[in-house]
């Protein structure tokens, strides 16, 4: 006999939402017994959505202004994992989950209901409204998890022509190859292209390759950092990097450069997640690591080279004076937005 589905609920949850997350577990149950009479999303419908919206009449951080707020973040987040955009559901403004549940996927709706939560602590400081919302993305994995009995299986067909190397805007080798129809020497990479393929036909790993992904790795970290301080303003570090420093001067940043959403004076949310990119993009290429952005925040702070060099640990001021030669002059934020105040 197959074994209920279990959902973790976590203490201090609704009392209205548990008892609709367990009524729904209840109808639900082995996906060989009942599902055939119970829809998963008439399910989510009857059980979830009244008791959704009963709290979001009483949470502010789930008013629909609070939620379009989130829905904007969430768009910005699918860029952020080279996810294509997608419309706003057609809900009148009310996000009840059964809509969203079709519209996203459970997966996706995870993720929203994970950038909801994000919004309620920062926005609202509402940790009492954690607990329900994390009982709620239990049941959406819960969802996502289920498979049924019997499964079709099948090739899987890849729709060719506008596949794109991971690491650069060029087409993978299998992309290219269909469109140029080149007949290759070896075989062909669908996630890479040719300068960046991961192993070579000698089956050493490429230097390009090695090289690509330590940049990647350090772009998405940039691109993060940049990300939640759009969000958090211009008033206080919001990078959350781990190092108050490194967070003063990617606060300095957003704001000299105007990346952060409390600068724009209108909706321009695709152009800032491109310029958002693009900055990643230059501290990654001028090689602007963390201990050169803890140098300009000191600096910023008022502090000369002598006292920076020992605020930081270092035995002279020379070692301060070299690394400052290899900062572009567009990154010195103690020199650029003193001059932008001056003037």
């Amino acid at each position: 006999m197959v074994s209920a589905t279990v959902v973790p609920i976590w203490p201090g949850c609704d009392a209205h939402i548990e008892s609709a997350i367990n009524a729904f577990l209840r109808l639900w149950g082995p996906y060989s017994a009942k599902s055939h009479r119970h829809s998963i999303f008439r399910l989510l419908r009857e059980e979830l959505d009244p008791a959704w919206l009963v709290l979001r009449e009483r949470a502010p951080a789930l008013r629909p202004e609070a939620l379009n707020h989130a829905w904007l973040r969430y768009q910005n987040d699918r860029v952020r994992r080279s996810l294509a955009q997608c419309e706003q559901p057609d809900v009148e403004g009310t996000y009840v989950l059964s809509a969203l549940a079709q519209h996203l996927g459970f997966n996706e709706l995870d993720w929203f209901i994970k950038t909801v939560t994000h919004n309620a602590l920062e926005r609202f400081d509402d940790f009492e409204l954690v607990p329900t919302l994390d009982s709620l993305r239990a049941l959406m994995i819960a969802c996502r998890s289920k498979r049924p009995k019997r499964i079709q299986h099948g090739k899987v067909k890849l729709i060719p022509g506008k596949e794109k190397c991971r690491f650069c805007e060029k087409l993978t080798e299998l992309a290219a190859f269909i469109e140029n129809r080149v007949q290759p020497d070896t075989r062909l990479s669908s996630l890479y292209c040719s300068e960046h393929k991961s192993k070579k036909a000698s089956k050493s790993v490429s230097h390009e390759y090695q090289k690509a992904r330590r940049s990647k790795v350090v772009f998405d970290r940039e691109l993060e950092r940049l990300d939640r301080q759009s969000w958090a303003g211009i008033n206080i570090p919001g990078a959350k990097s781990g190092n108050a420093l490194v967070d003063d001067f990617i606060l300095r940043l957003s704001v000299h450069r105007r990346l952060t959403y409390e600068q724009q004076s209108t909706d321009t949310s695709d152009s800032l997640e491109t310029r958002l990119r693009w900055e990643a993009c230059k501290l990654v290429d001028r090689r602007i690591a963390d201990r050169k952005k803890e140098i300009i925040s000191l600096l910023s702070l008022g502090l000369n080279q002598s006292q920076v060099a020992e605020q930081l640990g270092l035995k002279s001021r020379q070692a301060i004076s070299k690394a400052l030669l290899s900062i572009p002059h567009d990154y010195r934020l103690d020199l650029v937005c003193n001059l932008a105040v001056e003037s």
